[in-house]
């Protein structure tokens, strides 16, 4: 009996990895609801997830990782500032974050031309605005998909200067 609500809590990890990598404390949380609605014992859950990350089938670095690619090569790609809080919430480290979301060239550029390309997408909702409201839609905008206003304020100042 015991080792079948092993293997039934096992495939359930199993399952929840086959979609998409999870972190530590987001994988243990369901495994832990799992467990109580099926009367499984929390130390075989402590035992699940043990296995799993000997197996480096949880990693919260490359979690975080994958997580940052996703968020930033998205369809509507999102700002550091979210990410990093999408992160936190998912129980990844703050120093791993902040050593992941560094400010290097590269980065800052990427995110300056996703959060032009969001903003031309955008610019042509407010052709009639006048310049000081557009540009004010605009950033708030970009600032609720979690750009800094470092970010905000380059490619406003891009976008109006082209007209």
């Amino acid at each position: 009996m015991e080792d079948d609500k092993y293997q039934k809590l096992r495939d359930y990890a199993l399952k929840l990895l086959s979609f998409r990598p999870r972190s530590y404390k987001e994988l243990s949380g369901r495994l832990m609801q799992y467990s109580i609605k099926k009367g499984i014992p929390k130390t075989v859950v402590e035992k699940i997830i043990s296995e799993l990350s000997e197996q480096n089938l949880i990693n919260d670095e490359e979690f975080a990782v994958w997580w940052i690619e996703q968020r930033r090569s998205s369809r509507k790609p999102k700002g550091q500032k979210v990410i990093e809080l999408e992160l936190l919430q998912k129980g990844i480290d703050k120093e791993l974050i902040g050593k992941l979301l560094s400010g290097n060239n590269d980065s800052m550029e990427s995110e300056f031309q996703n959060a032009l390309s969001l903003a031309s997408k955008k610019q042509f909702l407010y052709k009639n605005y006048p310049p000081q409201e557009a540009r004010a839609k605009i950033g708030g905008y970009l600032f609720r998909r979690g750009f800094t206003w470092v970010i905000i304020n380059r490619v406003i100042d891009s976008i109006f200067t082209k007209e």
